[in-house]
């Protein structure tokens, strides 16, 4: 599996975004623009911190400040050197959906699974593709028991 960078991510995200958020093409363009800048000023590589801020920043350009948004919208950074056990997971993921919980539509944002299951190994595996797969899928039946019916909520692993 291809290790994705942290500005392809950031890419990734802001198309998804841009479907999902505010409709103006402008601002996704000026998104995209920002990125592509950022990319060709900088030769290196970026760590988990630079795609932290990087994800919020696109968040809060489109949906805005948390106190204004018409939609909830909740992002969680999994650190790669935290520890990953299954009651942590559910019980961080009930804790987000709870704060969701008073909104019509939300988004649920997670990054840094692949990182967190790499956890210090220098090349993903297929072992890292299986538990990568089936703890995504555990995460999408603990968030599809936890939702409301009548809630429009997405939920993204990057």
């Amino acid at each position: 599996m291809v290790q994705f960078s942290t500005l392809y991510q950031l890419e990734t995200l802001n198309e998804v975004l841009a479907q999902f958020g505010n409709p103006d093409p402008e601002l996704s363009e000026n998104a995209r623009r920002a990125l592509l800048f950022f990319q060709k000023e900088s030769g290196k590589s970026h760590g988990q911190e630079v795609l932290k801020t990087g994800v919020e920043r696109l968040i809060t350009l489109y949906f805005g400040q948390p106190y204004e948004r018409a939609i909830g919208v909740e992002y969680w950074h999994i650190q790669a050197d935290e520890f990953f056990g299954d009651l942590w997971v559910r019980s961080i993921v009930k804790e987000r959906l709870l704060r969701l919980s008073g909104y019509h539509a939300g988004l649920f944002l997670i990054t840094g699974l692949r990182s967190a299951i790499l956890d210090g190994r220098e090349y993903w595996t297929e072992r890292c593709d299986q538990e990568f797969f089936e703890t995504k899928n555990w995460i999408e039946s603990i968030v599809a028991s936890r939702v409301a019916a009548n809630q429009n909520l997405s939920l993204v692993v990057l």
